[in-house]
């Protein structure tokens, strides 16, 4: 699973490219956003350039409908949401500092599962 921020696609693509292609398998794809990450044009541009830079190699999770266009432009796969809260990744936990009624402290459980290697 592979989590990005959206300018990560408008400024910062060659990395996630070079990452995907080195990992030699396929990728899963979030986008880190508390609204909808593909709001800028740009946005959509570097989803379509991620998609085929890396020859079929990413999975889409947790997109809308434009799940649907980036499988038309070779992504593997692509799942939808069935709501809002469900259409993109959430965002990292704040300092406590931080914390006011409007930014709540995201609490997703965090789990690391290592990759199972056949011999």
């Amino acid at each position: 699973m592979l989590p990005l921020e959206p300018w990560w696609l408008r400024t910062g693509l060659s990395c996630p490219i070079d990452e995907v292609g080195a990992a030699g398998r396929r990728i899963a794809v979030v986008l880190v956003h508390p609204y909808n990450g593909l709001d800028a044009p740009e946005s959509v541009a570097g989803l379509l350039n991620l998609v085929s830079a890396t020859a079929g190699g990413v999975v889409l999770m947790r997109f809308d409908v434009s799940a649907i266009g980036a499988v038309a432009h070779g992504a593997y796969a692509g799942f939808a949401g069935m709501s809002a809260s469900l259409r993109h990744g959430p965002m990292p936990i704040r300092r406590s500092g931080e914390l006011d009624e409007r930014n709540e402290r995201d609490m997703t459980p965090s789990v690391l599962v290592p990759v199972a290697v056949s011999t």
